[in-house]
């Protein structure tokens, strides 16, 4: 038998292009009279008719610069475009957003009758079963929140807070480790430079002049250290910020041979402190 030959099959049909989505129109009107329009109208004839309908609603703030023309929108997009501009005028602010046979509103009125108002202008050019969406609130939304800004980094803060100190030192009581009354606003403008810090490790270093023996001016120096932790833990610094070390009169900042030079050397200083000193 001869064979019998078998039907070719013919290749599926390509599939028809998508047809590209419609642009939306947008209107906005901030707190105001001032509206933006954007988005698609059929003609220049609609154009300008639909400009002039925003000037006679809005004033001469209607800004129309983002509208252009698209042939071949739906029948009766220029009168959803009116009604839209009709609705968004019932606002003291808000957008609308005509897409397809889509329309969405949102916005604020304190006028207890614009929700109605709204729903009414919009249901004249609605058929029955458009998606319709209307959102409208009685006060103006909340200004958009302002990130705070990120706190100063601990070597802006360190440079601040020595600034304090060249400016004032912290004084003591001869011979003790209680604070001069007077010395306490300095205490308390370092305190404030520390609680608003980037977290960071501060190390308060006692320093003494070279009089008298030093096992006594290395005990002082610490003590009066751990007096300036005490103070600046009690304006609200974290202990965990803060270290105490006492340096005696090992670091001398001056010529200990006179009067001034001892005074500059009997200080409060401050570091910071890097995680391979906290063993120290």
């Amino acid at each position: 038998l001869a064979p019998v030959p078998l039907p070719l099959e013919s290749a599926p049909a390509p599939a028809a292009p998508a047809a590209p989505a419609e642009p939306p129109f947008k209107a906005r009107r901030a707190a105001g009279d001032g509206v933006a329009l954007a988005g698609p109208l059929g003609s220049e004839a609609a154009m300008t008719a639909v400009a002039a309908y925003a000037a006679a609603h809005f004033g001469s703030q209607a800004d129309g610069t983002g509208l252009a023309i698209r042939p071949g929108l739906p029948e009766g997009w220029t009168a959803r475009v009116m009604a839209a501009l009709d609705a968004l005028a019932q606002l003291e602010g808000g957008e609308v957003t005509l897409t397809g046979s889509r329309i969405a509103l949102a916005g604020w009125s304190r006028d207890p009758a614009a929700p109605a108002a709204v729903r009414a202008i919009l249901a004249r050019v609605s058929e029955p079963g458009d998606p319709v969406r209307v959102e409208i609130l009685r006060a103006p939304p909340p200004p958009p929140a302002h990130a705070e800004p990120p706190p100063p980094d601990p070597a802006e803060c360190l440079a601040r807070i020595e600034a304090i100190l060249a400016a004032e030192q912290i004084r003591f009581a001869s011979g003790s480790v209680r604070i001069e009354p007077e010395s306490l606003p300095v205490v308390d403008r370092i305190a404030e430079v520390m609680r608003g810090c980037a977290p960071a490790r501060f190390e308060i270093g006692g320093h003494t002049d070279d009089s008298g023996p030093a096992e006594g001016n290395l005990a002082l120096s610490r003590g009066r250290a751990e007096a300036v932790v005490d103070a600046l833990i009690a304006r609200g610094v974290d202990l965990d910020r803060l270290v105490a070390r006492g340096y005696g009169e090992s670091m001398p900042v001056a010529d200990n041979a006179t009067e001034a030079g001892r005074a500059l050397n009997r200080r409060i200083g401050v570091r910071l402190v890097e995680e391979a000193d906290d063993g120290q």
